[in-house]
């Protein structure tokens, strides 16, 4: 799947969020839901993620991720860290999300167009822009940079109507309390 997305890029980079947790109360959050383009692209299921699709780079697949969590209170969900980003979720490279500006920053410089959504407004989702307005407002004097945001929509939308076997079970599967599944 992520090769056809790539394909369909046609450069690039692709920078998708997963969706942050939402507090329902101060000690109690919603059930977690990620945002669809972003389980689309990768099946990572965890909050405070960045997907990086570069289809002109070495490393073509990138996750910047929570680190793993060792122990911890029973009631934590633990997190799948570098290690599981890059062998359950086939990652060319894992970072954590600490090394985003470092590690993204020169990937958004080198690149002629992002796919990056403006509509969100979450912290994550305001690191990624802030990475694209600082590429931006170097290209004059570096020559080099984005000239455009694209909406990942343009490439994934199109993509996601069509289900193959394993999303439509996938899907069928999904709540567990349901009888009728």
């Amino acid at each position: 799947r992520r090769e056809r997305i790539m394909s369909a890029m046609g450069g690039g980079l692709m920078l998708l969020a997963a969706a942050p947790e939402r507090p329902r109360t101060a000690d109690i959050l919603y059930p977690y839901r990620q945002v669809s383009d972003f389980d689309y692209d990768t099946g990572f299921s965890k909050p405070d993620a960045v997907c990086v699709l570069a289809p002109d780079q070495p490393h073509r697949y990138l996750l910047f991720v929570r680190p793993a969590t060792a122990g911890g209170a029973s009631w934590v969900e633990p997190r799948a860290g570098l290690d599981g980003a890059a062998e359950r979720h086939g990652a060319d490279r894992a970072y954590s999300l600490d090394e985003l500006e470092k590690v993204l920053g020169p990937l958004v410089e080198k690149s002629s167009y992002v796919y990056h959504t403006v509509l969100r407004d979450d912290p994550l989702a305001h690191r990624l822009l802030a990475l694209i307005r600082g590429a931006q407002a170097g290209r004059p004097r570096t020559g080099t940079g984005p000239s455009a945001i694209r909406d990942p929509a343009e490439v994934l939308h199109e993509m996601r109507l069509r289900k193959d076997p394993a999303e439509l079970e996938r899907n069928l599967n999904v709540c567990p309390k349901c009888s009728h599944h």
